[in-house]
């Protein structure tokens, strides 16, 4: 799974973004391209209801099909889960809220990234328990370097409007 969170955990308002960062928008970009990305139907309409570049985009909603282009459609997470089983990994979790807190049991690795902000917004980011643990290291040689956690406290630039930090997260 992936997000961005402010310093409280909000990740949204449910409509819109709520920061503007664009060099966590290429973080972001360059951990996903070439793999599948799974959201929820709100997050999918907060993206242009446009599908993202070089990905696999399924996008899970129990609407009937609204005529998306460059998608697919599941109606739940589970059938998303099914029919993405034969892509290559990983597979990326990428909003929103209701998807998150029913996708985090299946996950095995999280890319958070934190935004120096406090928000007003009504979603927030499924809580990290115990049986995570933060690494410092990429997860595979193949990833790009901007997934290296940074050092606890350490901030990138600011970016637009903040500085960020990125902490990758395996299940123990």
């Amino acid at each position: 799974m992936i997000w961005a969170q402010d310093l409280r955990g909000t990740i949204g308002d449910g409509a819109s973004m709520l920061w503007r960062v664009p060099a966590d928008y290429r973080h972001f970009r360059e951990v996903t391209t070439g793999h599948t990305v799974i959201m929820g139907r709100k997050t999918f309409e907060s993206l242009g209801s446009r599908a993202l570049p070089e990905r696999r985009c399924i996008v899970v909603s129990s609407h009937p099909d609204p005529g998306w282009r460059g998608v697919e459609r599941a109606p739940h997470l589970d059938a998303a889960l099914e029919m993405s089983a034969a892509d290559a990994e990983p597979r990326w979790i990428i909003g929103g809220g209701q998807l998150y807190a029913q996708a985090i049991d299946h996950a095995d690795l999280l890319v958070v990234t934190t935004v120096k902000l406090t928000v007003e917004g009504s979603v927030v980011a499924p809580h990290i328990g115990p049986e995570w643990h933060r690494v410092d290291v990429a997860p595979e040689p193949s990833w790009p370097p901007t997934c290296i956690s940074d050092p606890e406290g350490t901030w990138r630039d600011v970016s637009g409007d903040a500085a960020w930090r990125v902490s990758v997260y395996r299940r123990a």
